[in-house]
């Protein structure tokens, strides 16, 4: 009995510990929020906000989720309408792959080293011939190891793309310049998929044939928000299957502040994992620090979570090997 109580007030304390954060900002001060619900919100449930004082700044076609501005002092009761499963704070994302102080942005691609199987190898045939991937990042910018044919489309700052669809084909894609102020999603456009051109065949990526899709969330800080990351992911449930997208890398995430049973993040990408689409995080650049070190969405029970081990290229001697940062 003690167990099943403490097990309950655990389970209350870490649905409630969002709201108590953001409690402790001025009480008359707006912030965003992402508000999950039991079904798809509508007239009713946008009356219930707008009567707290707050506005709907984002909806979600294929989540039942909203983004929502409201006075911290409404949050507890916003919480507590009709309908409503919980709420979580809009927080921030950022990028989690490899530090880009070796190179500027415009050579991250070509700095991109993946353990590329040797010709000889059985391994050496799965070269991602035709599979689609989405990277969520910070961008892909042009590149001589990377395809001139990948589209990009922008999510930040509550952007959110459209494209012209008639019947089964798509009639206008409607695609962003290609950029990536930071290198970040370009570097790791360059571990997927990278030519070797810029460096004589050194460097190459380890699924050539993939087709990339770059889908931006992150600014040139290499910072975003969850909803905007979010909003990609809704937008590869619209859209993804006119790219024949069968997998999206995340090499971003953000601090695991709640229970993965309510992150809107990882409900997010449990969601698009459920719908065939196979979901790659990263770990997170933190390691070394520890234990409850992993990032989200990374904690998700669903998706494919990637770390890595330093080497110090001491053979069958691992006593020096880290996790990397």
């Amino acid at each position: 009995m003690n167990r099943i109580i403490a097990t309950t007030v655990l389970a209350l304390a870490l649905v409630l510990a969002p709201l108590g954060a953001i409690a402790k900002g001025g009480k008359d001060d707006k912030v965003d929020v992402i508000v999950v619900y039991n079904a798809k919100p509508g007239d009713f449930e946008e009356r219930a906000v707008k009567d707290l004082g707050g506005d709907v700044k984002r909806e979600f076609d294929n989540f039942d989720m909203r983004v929502i501005s409201i006075s911290a002092n409404a949050v507890e009761h916003l919480g507590k309408a009709k309908g409503v499963r919980f709420v979580a704070p809009d927080r921030e994302t950022f990028g989690m792959a490899y530090l880009l102080s070796v190179a500027p942005p415009s050579e991250s691609a070509a700095h991109a080293t993946a353990n590329v199987p040797d010709l000889l190898s059985l391994n050496a045939q799965f070269d991602g011939n035709g599979v689609g991937v989405a990277i969520i990042d910070s961008g892909i910018g042009v590149h001589m190891d990377l395809s001139s044919s990948i589209r990009q489309y922008d999510f930040l700052n509550g952007a959110y793309p459209h494209l012209n669809v008639d019947g089964d084909e798509i009639d206008s894609y409607n695609s962003d310049p290609r950029s990536d102020g930071l290198g970040h999603g370009t570097h790791v456009a360059g571990i997927l998929t990278g030519s070797g051109s810029a460096s004589s065949g050194q460097h190459k990526g380890a699924a050539r044939g993939a087709n990339l899709l770059s889908l931006r969330t992150l600014d040139c800080d290499g910072r975003g928000v969850a909803s905007d990351t979010i909003a990609a992911l809704v937008w590869l449930l619209s859209y993804g299957r006119y790219f024949d997208n069968e997998v999206v890398n995340m090499s971003i995430g953000k601090a695991v502040e709640e229970s993965n049973a309510t992150d809107p993040l990882v409900l997010a990408v449990e969601q698009v994992w459920d719908a065939g689409i196979t979901v790659v995080v990263a770990a997170g650049n933190f390691g070394r620090d520890g234990n409850m070190t992993i990032t989200s969405p990374a904690n998700s029970r669903k998706v494919i979570t990637v770390g890595s081990l330093t080497d110090k290229e001491t053979g069958n001697d691992f006593s020096d090997d880290f996790p990397s940062t």
